[in-house]
């Protein structure tokens, strides 16, 4: 009986050593020495996908803006660069929705790793139309792209000195705060500015002034948000019709209009909120210079 037992714990111990001793498993290894042939980018580009879904509607405020990029090759792990108006967004993802906050057009490109080789796909380009404008939604008071009876109107405003306009050097704004500088000449005080006023309408951005209450002129607008670099404006608005208002040393009429120059009619927006807007027209679009070039300046807020 103590012989069997003794052969049984003999059994049990030797069990144990073998269960002990692992058995190597060389597939990792062979995978890792042995990679293989990886993907070409030709292949990758085949792989991959970057579509734009859902059409532009009147009736919607989805549109262009929703990029769906996806990779059919899950064994080609990786990530997407995908280009924005702040810079560059890195998504780790076989599939995602990449919603756009801003207009323009954007590369997006797939960065993968196939047999221990970095493998970039080819840049494609979205081209998004369809993200409401917050310039827009400023000037109109619409809330979204399908508030389609938005409109808003702006009146003369004035700034600290009691002035509607005035022509200044063209760099006045960099040199002054906001709203305290005045004019060289073509000062315009806010008590002798006529009955004028002007509507932004959201439905086919239209322009309408009035004079004394009767229609003066109908046209449509614009905006870009383009900064013109050391320039430091907000972006520019752009007009068929002149905005309530001439320009140069007489104003409200007369030879003025040689300063504002032909439609299509440009003002770069120097400070634009929900009630405020600040506007300049410079003498020189091209290079100006801050103290040998003039500009018009004006002040509008919103009719109360």
């Amino acid at each position: 009986m103590k012989t069997s037992k003794f052969y049984i714990a003999m059994a049990t111990v030797a069990l144990a050593l073998y269960a002990c001793n692992p058995i190597e498993d060389t597939s990792l290894r062979d995978d890792f020495a042995n990679p293989g042939t990886p993907i070409t980018q030709a292949e990758l580009d085949a792989a991959v996908s970057v579509t734009q879904p859902i059409q532009n509607s009147d009736t919607k405020i989805e549109g262009d803006q929703y990029v769906v990029v996806k990779n059919n090759r899950k064994d080609v792990p990786g990530v997407w660069h995908i280009a924005t108006a702040t810079g560059d967004k890195i998504v780790g993802s076989d599939q995602d929705t990449i919603v756009y906050g801003s207009n323009g057009t954007f590369g997006i490109y797939y960065v993968g790793l196939s047999a221990q080789k970095v493998v970039t796909s080819k840049t494609f380009t979205v081209k998004v139309t369809n993200v409401f404008d917050p310039f827009i939604s400023i000037l109109t008071g619409a809330k979204d792209k399908t508030d389609k009876t938005a409109k808003k109107t702006w009146v003369a405003d004035a700034n600290s000195a009691g002035n509607f306009s005035y022509i200044n050097g063209h760099g006045i704004w960099h040199a002054y705060p906001e709203g305290t500088a005045t004019g060289w000449w073509a000062t315009v005080a806010l008590r002798n500015v006529p009955d004028q006023e002007m509507n932004f309408v959201f439905d086919g951005d239209k322009l309408v002034t009035y004079a004394a209450g009767q229609t003066k002129a109908e046209g449509s607008y614009a905006v870009t948000h383009d900064t013109k670099g050391a320039q430091e404006i907000q972006g520019e608005l752009i007009t068929t019709t002149p905005l309530v208002g001439n320009y140069g040393s007489v104003l409200w009429g007369g030879p003025a209009d040689q300063y504002l120059g032909s439609s299509p009619y440009k003002y770069w927006i120097i400070s634009l909120s929900d009630t405020k807007m600040f506007i300049a027209h410079p003498s020189n679009f091209t290079n100006p210079s801050d103290w040998d070039d003039e500009c018009t300046y004006q002040y509008f807020k919103v009719k109360e």
